[in-house]
């Protein structure tokens, strides 16, 4: 079965959590564009003005850089990521952001179902 949205990609607020917020005053943006009938597999664009933030993941997450570039710490080590790359965020993951102007991303997410989350620890950063 084919699914998916044929209407506009127009990107709605989706504030990140204030006590997450590290500098600045990141705006984030999004739009979901697809989810399976469990609504365990999603995927969607998500756009982000400048600052920095914590970010803890609560699925599994494949982004593609679409636009600009962000700087991603996790567990010690950072990576930039520009457009056209592809990074892979596990669940339970915890991740700080540093956009520097803006960035804008394509992702997939995958919502693990209960017995996964409880035998699976903190994610490594790939």
């Amino acid at each position: 079965m084919l699914t998916g949205t044929a209407h506009s990609q127009e990107l709605e607020a989706d504030p990140i959590p204030a006590d997450w917020i590290e500098a600045g005053a990141p705006q984030a943006r999004s739009k979901q564009l697809s989810t399976t009938p469990d609504a365990r597999l999603k995927s969607g664009l998500w756009d982000c003005s400048a600052g920095r933030f914590k970010w803890v993941f609560e699925f599994d997450e494949i982004v593609q850089i679409l636009e600009g570039e962000v700087i991603v710490e996790a567990n010690g080590v950072h990576r930039k990521l520009v457009a056209g790359d592809v990074a892979h965020f596990p669940y339970g993951l915890t991740t700080h952001w540093h956009v520097p102007k803006y960035v804008k991303k394509f992702w997939t997410q995958r919502f693990p179902n209960r017995l996964v989350r409880l035998l699976r620890g903190p994610g490594k950063f790939s």
